[in-house]
């Protein structure tokens, strides 16, 4: 019987003074405020505190059912039932780093990467409302309620009562794709949001804007009959049809395969260190290298976030922390720049002036030689004098929908739309697209099939057109 020691008018209240418990330290002294509190247990009422197990826990009522210890904590278990805890103690293995199939949950390739480039993989920090500068959405009255409803706790997060997240906990299920599953950028009533899925191609942007979508990225850029970019994201993780490596060389455009060979990686086009990367001397070999996150950022021990503050994510220290996306103009030229002044792309490609042995010119495609002497000539445009790898190069160069990261403001022949800040600079007047066409030599692309904006005082048909200049013209998509 669930009612023996209970009977008579009272029996329900003599129930609730035997099943309060109270609190102890470590030491065994009585410590109110240790157990219960907002954010934490909500009540001494053992029979709400253990429903889920039900009155059937070994040891815990004596045969006329009236609870054994109602102490909670204590240094040994005839006092408390839980004896040498700490709040330290109460935390399970919150890490999502994690492969194979862990709780009953399949991580399959590629599951949670990508996050952890600027994210902590501990679950608890990176969701701790006690982290140093965090404002994170939902909030909670501790840690542990950031994520963990409790029906009882006016404490719990905002977002913990989420279907999403309450399944996510209850499955021990880490995937961050578990619970920011929102299809937008707003969290509710299903699931948690991730930000980065907020619309970032605003236009005009509010000031600072640079909010982008890792995903969306790799997804477009796998996606693409071109793509650029680096092999970082697999394409299950995020949602492209399929597999692509980078940089691409052959595309399919309508019924026609065009080819866009990538240049020697020797000799004066020499593009690729091989300090970087040893043996990448072959097409093959390139396109099998594989970059992560961390190879041109660093990931700060002490997170702050993660939302509603931006995560301080920076690039490596030796190079530029501003200069790849926000440049500075005048008469400073990115080839010619050194120390803490380099662009991040040169811990990896020969591009700075005199990277080719014997000469004074940047590596890679002649292109770059051709732009680097351009700071000979100030009188063609001031604004312009040394040129800037964003004149012709996306801003945020994850993965791009373009091949070799390059950008397009105009659209293509099939009226795909052009690109807009953050990932070209707001005011673009660089490159404004390349003509459809076969790039196969070491001069490719001649200066006819590179089209620009008012970057370049001279043009015409045969050197650095304007759309006007070429009306027929079939842009790369």
């Amino acid at each position: 019987s669930c009612h023996t020691g209970c009977a008579g008018g009272d029996g329900h209240e003599t129930a609730k003074a035997a099943h309060q418990g109270f609190e102890l330290d470590p030491a065994g002294n009585v410590a109110p405020g240790s157990c219960v509190r907002s954010g934490c247990h909500p009540t001494l009422d053992l029979r709400r505190l253990h429903r889920s197990a039900g009155c059937g826990i070994e040891g815990c009522h004596t045969p006329d059912v009236t609870p054994a210890i109602v102490g909670c904590g204590g240094p040994e278990l005839e006092i408390g039932c839980h004896p040498g805890y700490t709040a330290a103690e109460h935390f399970v293995d919150h890490r999502a780093d994690v492969t194979g199939t862990v709780d009953g949950v399949a991580y399959g390739a590629g599951a949670n990467v990508g996050c952890f480039g600027c994210h902590s993989p501990d679950l608890r920090t990176e969701h701790g409302t006690s982290t140093a500068g965090s404002t994170i959405a939902g909030g909670g009255a501790s840690d542990c309620r950031v994520c963990h409803y409790d029906p009882d706790d006016p404490g719990s997060g905002a977002y913990s009562s989420l279907p999403a997240v309450t399944k996510a906990v209850a499955e021990r299920d880490r995937r961050c794709v578990a619970c920011h599953a929102s299809e937008s950028g707003d969290s509710g009533p299903m699931a948690a949001a991730s930000p980065h899925r907020r619309v970032s191609a605003q236009f005009p942007p509010p000031p600072g804007f640079v909010s982008t979508d890792p995903a969306a990225e790799w997804r477009a850029a796998l996606d693409a009959p071109t793509g650029g970019g680096h092999n970082v994201l697999p394409f299950d993780l995020v949602g492209a049809s399929g597999p692509k490596s980078f940089p691409v060389t052959s595309y399919t455009v309508g019924a026609r395969t065009y080819t866009w060979a990538l240049p020697p990686n020797s000799g004066p086009t020499t593009w690729l260190r091989s300090s970087a990367f040893p043996g990448a001397d072959s097409t093959p070999a390139i396109r099998g290298i594989t970059i992560t996150c961390q190879d041109c950022h660093v990931v700060p021990s002490g997170m702050r976030g993660p939302h509603g503050n931006a995560v301080p994510v920076s690039i490596d220290p030796e190079y530029s922390q501003t200069e790849y996306a926000g440049p500075s103009r005048g008469t400073s030229s990115q080839f010619e720049a050194s120390g803490t002044d380099r662009v991040i792309c040169f811990k990896c490609h020969n591009i700075e002036a005199g990277s080719v042995p014997g000469t004074d010119a940047p590596g890679g495609d002649y292109v770059h030689a051709q732009h680097a002497e351009h700071a000979d000539f100030p009188d063609y445009h001031p604004v312009r004098w040394g040129e800037k790898c964003i004149d012709c190069h996306v801003r945020v160069p994850h993965a791009w929908r373009h091949q070799r990261l390059l950008v397009r403001t105009v659209p293509t022949s099939d009226g795909v739309p052009p690109d807009e800040y953050p990932y070209i600079e707001a005011g673009h007047d660089g490159l404004l697209g390349v003509l459809l066409e076969d790039f196969t030599s070491a001069s490719d692309p001649p200066a006819s099939s590179c089209v620009t904006g008012g970057c370049h005082g001279r043009h015409d048909a045969t050197t650095h057109p304007m759309p006007s200049d070429v009306p027929s013209g079939s842009y790369w998509p």
